[in-house]
């Protein structure tokens, strides 16, 4: 239950051929936002600020503030389990609400086809910061070595 779908796709073009305008046009977003987001992961630019870089945790996040005023986050992580387990259980609403204390509440919206998703996230009030509603496109490929990357996006 609450398990992502993952899919290998060699042809985008092809597996979204017989959806409609709509879903060929959120997919048409999502791969821009995608391969923009490959771009910055390469970045090396001085702009990228360290916020965590915890090598027992094996988790390293950096952020900047793009060029339109954004906050951008770009992050990478290791995991002793395969690349799909570990996809899956972050994926997992059940264990999301376990392991990060910061939601309150999470839930999929809207499924636009393989590996396209809307979903919403509710954040605890933390001190004097209310809570928050966030609505979000989840859009993730995999790689032929099996890594997979995503971009979350409004």
């Amino acid at each position: 239950q609450n398990l992502f779908e993952i899919e290998r796709v060699l042809n985008w073009e092809k597996r979204i051929a017989s959806f409609s305008e709509k879903q060929k046009n959120k997919y048409k977003i999502a791969q821009e936002k995608m391969k923009e987001f490959k771009l910055l992961l390469k970045d090396k630019n001085k702009d990228w600020y360290l916020t965590i870089d915890d090598k027992k945790e094996r988790l390293k996040c950096e952020q900047m503030v793009s060029k339109n005023g954004f906050s951008m986050l770009r992050a990478q992580s290791e995991s002793d389990y395969d690349v799909n387990t570990t996809f899956r259980t972050w994926g997992n609403t059940d264990c999301r609400l376990v392991y990060d204390k910061n939601i309150e509440k999470i839930d999929s919206l809207d499924y636009y086809g393989p590996n396209l998703l809307y979903g919403y996230q509710k954040t605890h009030r933390i001190l004097t910061v209310s809570s928050r509603d966030i609505y979000q496109m989840i859009y993730w490929e995999i790689e032929a070595d099996g890594s997979i990357y995503m971009v979350i996006y409004e």
